[in-house]
């Protein structure tokens, strides 16, 4: 419901409104074949390679379960936080050992889409969280990154339900996995204001320093100082948007071939360093534009989702990595901005055919693709196209959503979506008056009444 002498807007998903029974059994036919086909490697040229980080998942936790501490007797290429997946139970059965994991990543994925649901107000982004492994296939559950989506998906439904701190918590647990989070927590602390953005920061630093200091104090500090180096030192993967002119160089006779290194194919040649540390030069600029941007701008809480968005959609096409699975993040942040966008079938449709693309680059067409030749650049060129028109929809769609916030009458907002008050009411700050006389309490504003016409400017609370 729309409060009369309020901007007209789209809410959530168009036609009816979600409802758990239904989006619940339609993620049940979805996950048991899906989670079936990991755990049975069926079809086994498929799956096998779906499933292929799983052995490396094992041997870190028997490894562990030997009694060998990891960072400092074996390495880890990852940051601290899979420390948590190394504690499972050290089943000796690689099968086994894959249906553990792949029970507590759709576990994840149920607890990710039950928050999603107790928001209220993300209806269409908890469909795109039910259909997206249709589109980008059962790697979304065999990889660690189904447990950073979800971690994002509750940093930002913290944010907006008011509790910065546990948004920090769950950024730095995000960040544990794989760092790119971090990128998030200075817009995260710049836009929930300056009291609270100390709790962001707060929350995120110490939970942190809680994984950091174990490893340290075991003596990890030379295998975390492997890892970084091992990461900076990647090259540029085949499946990267960075990838793509080397690929025309190469068809182009200029030397560039396909190599394969850091567990994944990366193509090599002249200027191919240089290529990897401007795009990662240009991701830490341009996170540090959208800092920037929000604080210039003071975007409201409101935002939050866009942000996020936009954040990712800078990670994904500028990173020297591009690994299937980091599409589920692309999922996460559409989830918990799609229906606060003024065109969101659209951005329902180009983030689908992103993860179609995706799931085609990887693993159906992997083995052409790694051959590169003229089929190789196609596949690369056709997934790039998918990439950054989704790229490009999801900055257009963010822009509106910033420049429809920068209206006055939507100022005061506190919730991320306009209308999430019972009864249609609307929490709406209005311009203050001169008057000190009327600086008293308001309540929020309800149906049929007009806030700009309000005589109380001091911000209502919305009820979350």
């Amino acid at each position: 419901m729309v409060a009369r002498g309020s901007p007209r807007r789209r809410e959530g998903a168009p036609g009816r409104p979600v409802t758990s029974p239904a989006v619940w059994w339609v993620w049940l036919l979805i996950r048991i074949p899906g989670a079936l086909s990991l755990a049975l490697l069926w079809p086994r040229a498929y799956a096998r390679r779906e499933a292929s980080d799983l052995n490396l998942y094992r041997h870190w936790s028997s490894q562990l379960a030997h009694g060998l501490l990891p960072y400092r007797d074996f390495h880890v290429e990852y940051p601290p936080g899979v420390l948590a997946l190394m504690v499972l139970p050290p089943l000796h059965a690689a099968t086994a050992f894959r249906i553990e994991f792949v029970v507590l990543a759709v576990m994840v994925d149920a607890a990710a889409l039950r928050a999603l649901l107790r928001a209220g107000r993300h209806a269409l982004g908890c469909w795109m969280w039910v259909a997206a492994p249709v589109a980008l296939g059962p790697i979304v559950w065999a990889r660690l990154d189904i447990f950073v989506a979800a971690a994002v998906i509750a940093s930002v439904l913290c944010v907006e339900r008011d509790r910065p701190l546990r948004a920090g918590v769950w950024l730095a647990v995000a960040a544990l996995i794989k760092v790119w989070p971090l990128l998030l927590v200075a817009a995260f602390a710049v836009m929930v204001g300056r009291g609270r953005g100390r709790e962001v920061i707060g929350g995120a630093a110490a939970t942190l320093v809680a994984f950091v200091l174990p490893v340290l104090g075991w003596g990890g500090w030379s295998g975390l100082r492997w890892m970084v180096q091992d990461q900076l030192g990647r090259g540029v993967q085949i499946e990267s948007m960075l990838a793509v002119p080397l690929f025309l160089a190469q068809r182009a006779g200029l030397g560039y071939q396909v190599t394969f290194a850091h567990g994944a194919h990366e193509i090599v040649g002249r200027w191919a360093g240089g290529i990897a540390l401007a795009g990662t030069l240009v991701m830490l600029a341009s996170a540090f534009a959208v800092v920037f941007f929000v604080r210039q701008r003071r975007e409201p809480p409101a935002a939050i989702g866009a942000v996020t968005l936009v954040v990712v959609v800078i990670v994904i096409v500028t990173g020297k990595v591009l690994s299937p699975q980091y599409l589920l993040w692309a999922v996460a942040a559409v989830a918990v901005s799609i229906d606060s966008v003024a065109r969101p079938r659209l951005l329902f449709c180009w983030t689908t055919v992103a993860l179609v693309a995706t799931q085609l680059d990887y693993p159906l067409l992997y083995s052409r693709l790694a051959e590169a030749g003229r089929i190789g650049t196609a596949i690369s060129l056709a997934h790039a196209v998918a990439i950054l028109g989704f790229g490009f929809v999801s900055l257009s769609v963010a822009v509106e959503v910033f420049a429809r916030l920068s209206r006055p009458e939507f100022r005061g907002v506190e919730s991320t979506e306009l209308g999430a008050v019972p009864n249609g009411a609307r929490c709406i700050r209005p311009t203050p008056r001169p008057s000190p006389s009327r600086f008293a309490a308001a309540p929020c504003a309800q149906p049929g009444a007009d806030p700009r016409h309000d005589s109380h400017p001091e911000q209502s609370q919305s009820m979350l």
